[in-house]
């Protein structure tokens, strides 16, 4: 591999071939982008190492782009794109030095690349010298500043200036973060001048060299002429542009020359980021999550990037175009044993390389894999490759997809870890096409190789032949042709040959269980056949697929019309042990989902895979069975919750709080599971450690595995049971387990193990327990409901009433169909009631002072109205919406109350939800990036993320109001945001605002002075800032949690107060958001509050919208309806524009369009 050198005064050989690489450095000249390269080591000012953003040199490949800054007191700074040229809009990332970064270690003096322009300037400043020739050194200013005297601290000492020590490279330099024992960090304290050298690279022409020298070195080795682009490479004065389309010239050759036997690397002329392991979306490729949205890949280092939990993540690059050819496309990719993440070309896909988490557990571990052959194959480890053949140039998508299991359910964490892509091609030549019609002959044999495999030998016959065409084809065109017909036939072989042998598989089940069934018969006619179409071979795939379609549809049939009571028909069930049964039953026998809809399941730490768990999540698995004979069915399963952590259970437990929040059950009858105290044991039942003591000496499984042990020794140990009733043939049932927490309690466990089922029969001896069971229920409802459903009820009990006490089952599963039929009903009628019934207690609850006389008759008149509707059940269902609007209307009214600036009226109620107690219920959420928004401890936060949200207030009088809301903003990290408050250099924060209609305001800066004493560390998690400005290193409590904030607000601490106005339309916006995506951005708020002042305030002129004097100009780039949506252009009727002033004042002005 060649590494760019540079050449002063004399010619410098890269290290590979003969290829002279000439270019002038150029002197310091301040605003122009440039290579800083060392020039001991020949690499580049980058970054990497610590945190990845560590100030390094290396290859130019990863070499970062610097503008040097001149400063007034003649020191510099280095701009550079290492990390991005901003951290933020404004926030320049500069090169700065860092002696107390705890990753490369404390006291060791490094640098970083993104240096923040908030943070103390004095770490981002350097002196550069002029050595000669333009070679220049980089140290610590030697000025006043920089100075070291006795009353210098220990940090003093770390960051001051001391004669010859210069930034340089020192391989074996002190630091936490060496790769195999060197590092190639810059240093300031290095002493060895000669390795303290930099020079300066334009950048077009060390980028234009680079690029040719890659190509050259390809080009020479396909034999190419390189001549002119070796010329190039050795002229210091070669034209930038003119080396790109020699580079692009030798490109285009070398994917000419490409051919079966001389395969030619394209990845650089078709991929453009080959290596896409950034964090977030690296450039070129499309990151998507599960659902399809938009998605970021996970964290990068030692040269991989990852997905980890984040199943069926995908990254995708689209290349456009690519021509006509045969192409072999490898991923270097892998992930854990047992996983299925996937490698995809266009419609190719398979599954990339897995490694056991023993071997790798980590990024920096998987990069070694990478780079050994470990099963000696001579394949690197996780190469990953698919070959494909385009008979047409088109756009082809490739990529990889992270595991998210066989139903759809992530396998484990899903992680998934990758380095690079590579594209090769073997040619666009008549010979190549020849060649790959030659490599499907050998599929063709391949594939029917085995005397035992059965194949329709039509389809074999009519692959071969046009296979052997095109191997002998003339033209390029026609060998394509003939390629893709036997493709398409050695496909439709490979379906032919999976269907035979599934049918044979089929065909002796169905046989064995047949003789087993009473009415078997029509199975054997149907075996019988099957056999003869295995004799003749002469069936098309889709009459093989038929016939098992056929055999298993009578099968299914024959089992549910033979079974008695008394039978076991769990072979009803589909997949009852959640487990591949295709393999031997072991502690790692695969999991299944086949057959089961809202599966979640996985497994945890100790796995036995015989068993599922789920972890602190509710759920709801289940499956339909349909076809059935009437009567009744027991279902059982081994399972148990352990409805919190085990202290808080078994002290629960104790107290007499026994049943847990999960069930069993079939169609609407239920059973609540076990608790995991339901059974105890004296002592641990096997040799394992991973058992829990309770405190009386018992103990209780605490893993799979110690839960196996107790359920396989005794089959009734946290067994349960529960029966459901089918009411008519062919009838239907959905089984399944279910857990509903509402208090989501943190350690709640659930493990279960193999459904049974048991067809009981329509004895009153097990039909009548489940209807009586059911009766009790609904004659138990006491909820007010419809007078029409009430009636439908009590004829349903009637009925069940007069069955129950007869001795006929047949009358009583009538009957329970009877009850079961208008249950939902019945519950949809109470459900409607009781919201009726809600929004009368609002209207009832609410004040009626200050209201109009009008609207306190209206009101009453309508409470006594719904009251007895309610009471007597005469309003319909359907009716009962626009009920509860006339409710809606008539409390408005009521809160529609005269304000004024000596005595406003207090309008909070009509905000839902202010202090977010109920989550986001009431307000509008849309994030546009990063993070979900979520609510805690009353407190509503955008984190990490970009967004808006907000809730519409209709029906207000038109007027003057205050807003009043807690809140703060604080712009990344809270170490940045102190540091930039102490710095008087806080940067600007207006991309975050809390609004109300047209009147924006920043929120408060969570880094404040403002709240000294007032808090302290009570509790956890809250920042404590040190004040270093003062004498004695004041500290300050701020929030860095919700909880915290919560304490803070409840204090009023984080105030704002503000007026806006609303117009005739009675509509009012208020909201809060981060307009632009900036990492770790924090944005709380709470406790909304709404005044009305009337339409003749004062302070109408402290709204937003109002007179723009004739002497500022405004550049207006926002249009909003007055209802405050943004709207694209404007519109006929009222319009608000928003803009600022030269100043950055935020003006609005209204304007009418006719």
């Amino acid at each position: 591999m060649s590494t760019l050198l540079v050449t002063m005064l004399t010619a410098l050989t890269a290290w590979a071939a003969d290829w002279t690489v000439n270019i002038n450095p150029v002197a310091l000249k301040p605003g122009d982008t440039v290579y800083v390269q060392n020039v001991a080591t020949g690499r580049f000012l980058g970054g990497g190492e610590a945190w990845g953003t560590q100030a390094v040199v290396s290859p130019l490949s990863s070499a970062a782009k610097c503008i040097i800054i001149a400063l007034d007191d003649g020191t510099y700074q280095i701009k550079n794109n290492a990390a991005g040229w901003e951290k933020s809009a404004g926030n320049a990332n500069i090169l700065y030095r860092q002696p107390a970064d705890g990753t490369i270690g404390n006291g060791v003096k490094g640098c970083f690349v993104d240096y923040s322009t908030a943070w103390n300037v004095k770490d981002s400043k350097w002196a550069i010298a002029d050595a000669g020739n333009n070679v220049y050194t980089f140290q610590v200013p030697n000025l006043a500043d920089y100075q070291l005297t006795e009353e210098s601290t220990q940090s003093d000492s770390l960051r001051g200036y001391v004669a010859g020590e210069f930034l340089g490279v020192n391989k074996t330099h002190a630091s936490n973060s060496k790769v195999d024992g060197v590092t190639w960090g810059l240093y300031y304290d290095v002493t060895d001048v000669d390795s303290c050298k930099f020079v300066f690279l334009p950048v077009a022409m060390a980028d234009a060299k680079a690029q040719l020298l890659k190509v050259v070195e390809q080009a020479s080795s396909a034999g190419l002429d390189v001549s002119a682009a070796a010329a190039m490479l050795a002229d210091v004065n070669a034209d930038p542009a003119a080396m790109l389309a020699e580079a692009s010239r030798l490109s285009d050759a070398i994917e000419n020359a490409a051919s079966v036997t001389n395969p030619q690397d394209l990845t650089s002329k078709y991929i453009s980021n080959p290596t896409p392991i950034a964090q977030g979306t690296p450039a070129g490729w499309t990151v998507l999550n599960k659902a399809g949205a938009a998605s970021t890949t996970g964290s990068s280092s030692d040269g991989c990037g990852e997905f980890w939990n984040a199943g069926g993540s995908s990254l995708k690059y689209t290349i456009n175009q690519l021509p006509a050819g045969v192409y072999r496309f490898t991923a270097v990719a892998l992930t854990r044993t047992g996983m299925h993440s996937s490698f995809f070309v266009g419609n190719d896909t398979i599954d990339i390389d897995t490694v056991g988490s023993a071997t790798v557990n980590s990024r920096k571990q998987a990069a070694a894999w990478f780079t050994e052959d470990r099963d000696g194959d001579g394949v690197l480890n996780g190469r990953n490759v698919i070959e494909l053949v385009l008979t047409e140039a088109m756009d082809v998508t490739l990529g990889l997809v992270a595991d998210s299991g066989s139903a759809g359910a992530q396998v484990g964490d899903g992680w998934t870890v990758w380095r690079e892509f590579k594209l090769e091609s073997l040619g666009t030549s008549l010979e190549t096409f020849q060649y790959v019609n030659g490599g499907l002959l050998d599929q063709f044999a391949a594939l029917v190789s085995d005397e035992d495999t059965k194949y329709t030998a039509s389809i074999l016959e009519a692959g071969k032949a046009f296979a052997n065409e095109g191997k002998t084809a003339t033209t390029r065109e026609e060998a394509a042709s003939k390629y893709v017909e036997a493709k398409a036939k050695l496909d439709e072989l490979k379906a032919n040959i999976a269907a035979w042998k599934k049918l044979q598989v089929v065909a002796e089940n169905a046989e064995s269980e047949a003789w087993q069934l009473a009415n078997g018969e029509r199975v054997l006619e149907l075996v019988d056949q099957a056999n003869q179409m295995m004799s003749d071979l002469t069936a098309s795939t889709e009459e093989v697929v038929a016939m098992i379609n056929n055999i298993n549809n009578t099968l299914d049939q024959c089992r549910k019309e033979s079974y008695q009571a008394g039978d076991d028909v769990t072979n009803l069930i589909q997949n009852p042990t959640f487990n591949d049964t295709s393999v031997e039953p072991s502690k790692n026998q695969p999991q299944s989902k086949d057959g089961w809809t809202g599966a979640n399941f996985g497994t945890g730490g100790n796995v036995d895979s015989r068993l599922c768990e789920v972890w602190a999540k509710n759920f709801d698995t289940y499956q339909d069975i349909t076809g059935l004979q009437p009567g009744a069915y027991e279902l059982s399963i081994q399972a148990f919750m352990r409805p919190a952590y085990i202290e808080d259970t078994w002290t629960n437990y104790k107290a007499g709080q026994t049943e847990v929040p999960a069930w069993i059950y079939i169609n609407k009858s239920e059973q609540r599971i076990h608790n995991i105290c339901d059974f105890t044991w004296s002592s641990a039942q096997d040799e394992q450690e991973s058992w829990e003591t309770l405190e009386d000496g018992k103990v209780v499984p605490n893993t799979m595995a110690t839960t196996f042990t107790v359920m396989d020794a005794d089959a009734t140990a946290y067994n349960n049971t529960v029966v459901g009733l089918v009411t008519e043939q062919g009838g239907s049932m959905r089984i399944g387990i279910k857990a509903q927490d509402p208090d989501q309690t943190a350690g709640r466990w659930i493990v279960f193990h193999d459904f049974t089922m048991r067809y009981l029969g329509n004895d009153v001896e097990y039909v009548k327990p489940v209807l009586d069971s059911k009766i009790a229920e609904l004659k138990a409802i006491a909820d007010p409901m419809s007078a029409n459903e009430k009636a439908l009820l009590n004829a349903a009990l009637t009925e069940a009433e007069a069955a129950t006490a007869g001795s006929d089952g047949s009358a009583m599963l009538k009957a329970y169909a009877g009850l079961t039929g208008v249950e939902d009903t019945v519950q949809v009628s109470i459900d409607a009631y009781k919201a009726l019934q809600s929004s009368l207690d609002s209207l009832s609850n609410m004040s009626q002072t200050g209201a109009s006389s009008e609207a306190i008759a209206a009101a009453n008149s309508l409470i006594s109205e719904v009251t007895s509707a309610i009471a007597d059940g005469s309003i319909a269902i359907l009716d009962v919406p626009a009920k509860q609007a006339e409710l809606a209307k008539a409390r408005k009214a009521l809160m529609i109350k005269e304000g004024s600036d000596d005595a406003p009226a207090d309008y909070t109620a009509w905000i839902v939800n202010p202090t977010f107690e109920n989550e986001f219920t009431g307000w509008t959420v849309e994030k546009t990036e990063g993070t979900d928004p979520s609510v805690s401890d009353n407190c509503a936060e955008l984190w990490d993320a970009s967004g808006d949200i907000y809730q519409d207030i209709t029906g207000l009088p038109e007027g003057t109001y205050q807003v009043k809301v807690k809140g703060f903003f604080r712009q990344v990290g809270p170490k940045r945001a102190w540091l930039e408050l102490l710095g008087d250099s806080v940067q600007d924060l207006s991309r975050a605002k809390i609004y109300a209609n047209m009147d924006v305001k920043i929120p408060n800066n969570w880094a404040t002075r403002e709240y000294k004493d007032q808090f302290s560390a009570a509790g956890t998690g809250w920042y404590e800032a040190i004040d270093s400005t003062t004498t004695d290193s004041t500290r300050y409590f701020l929030p860095n949690t919700r909880a915290n904030a919560r304490v803070m607000f409840d204090a009023n601490a984080y105030q704002m107060s503000f007026f806006t106005t609303v117009n005739e339309t009675g509509i009012l916006r208020l909201g809060f958001g981060d307009d632009t995506y900036t990492a770790s951005d924090w944005l709380v708020t709470s406790d909304w509050e709404l005044y009305y002042y009337g339409k003749n305030s004062k302070h109408a002129t402290e709204t937003g919208i109002s007179e723009i004097g004739n002497d500022e100009k405004v550049k207006f780039n926002e249009i909003y309806s007055v209802d405050g949506r943004r709207m694209g252009t404007l519109q006929k009727g009222v319009n608000i524009l928003r803009g600022k002033t030269a100043e950055g004042k935020v003006v609005t002005k209204k304007i009418v369009v006719k």
